[in-house]
């Protein structure tokens, strides 16, 4: 077997990690290049941060993390433009709506999704890095490995403790190595 061909094994087997990286990282699935699926409670938090999300809104993104949940991601869509069409503004709704187009589409769009959510988020550096891993994920599951890596810089110079980061450019460095004739 080729040196390539092993690498991309291994590759395919790095345990991807959870939403937060000032907690102690939790192993979710193991997912090819580290794509992360964000887990129900990581989302569940992602909706109760300050200022917590208003009623009507909060039980459209519970419904798309619902339907999330279950892969059904054009119902999880339809739920998060419900929420949208009631709060324009509401950077978490964008940023859902983001990882969940990053299932279902290979374009940019998803991109697009994550720059309005930076766009709409608190001056927070944990929470702008989290958009940041989101859209480093993006780019390294659509293999634009350059455009990852950035990313990944971005999210660990606004939060050095970060493991998720660190994770994505120890993956970006492995890829590069293993496609070195």
């Amino acid at each position: 077997m080729g040196r390539l061909a092993l690498n991309s094994i291994l590759i395919m087997l790095l345990l991807v990690v959870g939403w937060s990286c000032a907690r102690k990282p939790q192993i979710i699935r193991v997912k090819y290049l580290g794509y992360s699926s964000f887990d129900r409670p990581a989302l569940t938090q992602l909706a109760e941060l300050k200022p917590p999300l208003g009623p009507e809104i909060k039980g459209f993104f519970d419904r798309a993390v619902w339907h999330y949940q279950r892969q059904e991601y054009d119902s999880a869509g339809f739920a998060l433009d419900e929420a949208l069409e009631l709060s324009p503004t509401e950077w978490r709704l964008y940023f859902m709506r983001g990882v969940i187009t990053g299932k279902i589409d290979s374009s940019d769009i998803s991109h697009r999704y994550f720059l309005t959510a930076l766009g709409f988020a608190p001056d927070d550096s944990k929470i702008r890095s989290q958009i940041y891993l989101a859209i480093a994920e993006d780019m390294e599951r659509r293999r634009d490995f350059g455009r990852a890596k950035q990313n990944y810089l971005t999210a660990l110079n606004l939060d050095p403790a970060c493991t998720r980061a660190r994770d994505g450019m120890q993956r970006l460095t492995q890829l590069s190595a293993a496609e070195e004739p």
